[in-house]
């Protein structure tokens, strides 16, 4: 008997919420709330004067403050910090692009009036001296970016992110579309930031693969209400994985045995490394035993294995899945053998009451689309967890389109959404540097990890994490949400301790031991 464990996941209760579009949600904020545009943007400046302050405390405050002001209210934003600030500290206006939105021109009338320094975009790119700041705030763009930037923006752009000084952007990077991807990406650039002052709610554009590397610290500016509050106005299916949402399979009584701890069985194919790695993943993280399955049994595969992988010895081994198996994991290191990739499909097919992790080399197999329709028709519990070459095989293998590895890696959320409508029984894992978990046309991200994951067998212990807490009883989503963490939250711990390019996946398994 397996102990299915008391912790279940809180689901949508605690997590931070992520909005597609926050537009609706100012305008609900000022409709059941009767606050103005005005006290709201006055809040969100408020908001960014409180962080600018800290920030000048730990730097020279003489070099002063550089903020770019974009034609609407995001360059209002900027306007009407500068007008707070000034008289204290030194402040420099750029109106990059001239006010175009009625609170634009009024709030750089008001900053005009506070004395505020203004200098054009063209006389900023001739002198570089005011890139020299302590501190730089892009108030240019916000949410709703869809176009590429052209010159001399996009040289103003450049100029600031080659300076030393504090970078903030208002909202969301200039240069970030919605879904936090770059506009032609090869020809353009974004404001990289060390913190971004998010307005009033999380935004989807901040949370994407290609917004790690420019957001920095994201922070929520209170607009005149509290964040749940002004969340509580219109409702979302995407949030927020946080260390809090994680749940570990911490065993509770004394008097118990390996079989009451989950029985992983894990398929091995023509790659062994990657069962292995995978099996002792599953070991360390909880499953009282682990198996890994072979097509056959070969002297000579265990004997190199023993050789050369000393925790090969912590796992058994069989030609067949054992009676008491609990959950299953296939697709590491298969190869692409039809005949052996059939026989295990079909043996998942017929046993759909065994969960499973589907992987790697299974996502290519065409027959994909009838598992999981059988799957799905029994709710089964299953996993996958594609890396995006294998999530663009996987959406085509599935009717669901064709796109290449790019487009997948770029557009993860939208492919992730057309999975979960046609498949919405079965939870999806689509593997980045913001990795998203989708299930019930719910979209769980989690934006911990670190780039030391970039390491093969990385996505191997990923898949010995889930199988082990499906094996222990654990639902397909909490699965699925724990591994995801334990896996992203024990790489930064490891950067902490060491560095960023020396884990490796047996070193993973031993940090998130750790945890």
């Amino acid at each position: 008997m397996i102990i299915a464990q008391k912790n279940t996941l809180r689901y949508t209760l605690f997590m931070q919420k992520i909005f597609l579009d926050t537009r609706e949600l100012d305008q609900k904020c000022r409709e059941v709330f009767s606050l103005s545009e005005e006290i709201m943007m006055e809040n969100a400046s408020s908001s960014m004067e409180l962080i600018i302050r800290k920030q000048l405390a730990s730097c020279n405050k003489n070099n002063g403050i550089l903020i770019l002001c974009g034609p609407g209210n995001n360059g209002a934003d900027g306007y009407a910090l500068a007008r707070r600030l000034s008289g204290e500290f030194t402040v420099v206006c750029s109106s990059v692009l001239e006010p175009k939105s009625p609170l634009c021109i009024l709030q750089k009338e008001r900053a005009e009036k506070s004395d505020v320094i203004f200098i054009d975009g063209k006389s900023l790119i001739n002198n570089n001296d005011f890139f020299n700041s302590s501190i730089i705030i892009d108030c240019i763009f916000g949410s709703g970016f869809n176009r590429k930037l052209e010159e001399p923006l996009k040289k103003i752009i450049n100029m600031a992110n080659t300076s030393s000084a504090y970078k903030i952007s208002c909202d969301v990077p200039t240069g970030l579309n919605v879904y936090g991807n770059i506009e032609n990406d090869e020809l353009n650039t974004a404001f990289i930031a060390d913190a971004t002052v998010t307005m009033g709610a999380l935004k989807l554009s901040l949370f994407s693969d290609t917004a790690k590397d420019y957001t920095g610290k994201i922070l929520v500016s209170n607009l005149g209400v509290s964040q749940r509050k002004f969340e509580s106005t219109l409702s979302t299916n995407i949030f927020s994985l946080d260390r809090e949402d994680l749940i570990l399979p911490v065993r509770q009584k004394q008097n118990t045995h390996k079989g009451k701890y989950g029985h992983a069985a894990i398929v091995s194919g023509e790659k062994r490394g990657a069962s292995v790695i995978a099996g002792n993943s599953a070991l360390n993280f909880g499953s009282g035993l682990v198996t890994l399955v072979y097509e056959t049994k070969n002297e000579e595969t265990y004997s190199s294995s023993k050789d050369n992988i000393p925790y090969i010895y912590e796992l058994m081994h069989s030609n067949s899945f054992p009676k008491n198996t609990s959950a299953i994991a296939l697709g590491m290191g298969l190869g692409k053998d039809e005949n052996i990739q059939k026989k295990y499909i079909e043996y998942l097919r017929t046993h759909t009451e065994i969960p499973c992790v589907l992987d790697a080399d299974i996502l290519y197999n065409k027959e994909i689309f009838s598992l999981l329709k059988t799957r799905e028709e029994n709710k089964s519990k299953t996993i996958l967890t594609p890396h995006p070459k294998e999530f663009a095989s996987l959406m085509e293998n599935l009717n669901l389109g064709t796109c290449d590895s790019s487009y997948a890696a770029q557009n993860r959320f939208i492919l992730s959404n057309k999975f979960s409508e046609k498949f919405p029984n079965t939870v999806l894992i689509a593997k980045g540097s913001c990795s998203i978990i989708a299930y019930q046309n719910k979209f769980y991200i989690c934006r911990n990890g670190s780039n030391a994951l970039s390491k093969a067998g990385s996505g191997d212990v990923l898949a010995g994490l889930t199988v082990s807490l499906l094996s222990q009883g654990f639902d397909a989503l909490t699965s699925a949400v724990s591994a995801v963490l334990s896996h992203a939250i024990a790489s930064e711990n490891y950067v902490k301790e060491h560095n960023n390019f020396s884990l490796t996946p047996f070193k993973l398994i031993e940090q998130i031991a750790k945890l």
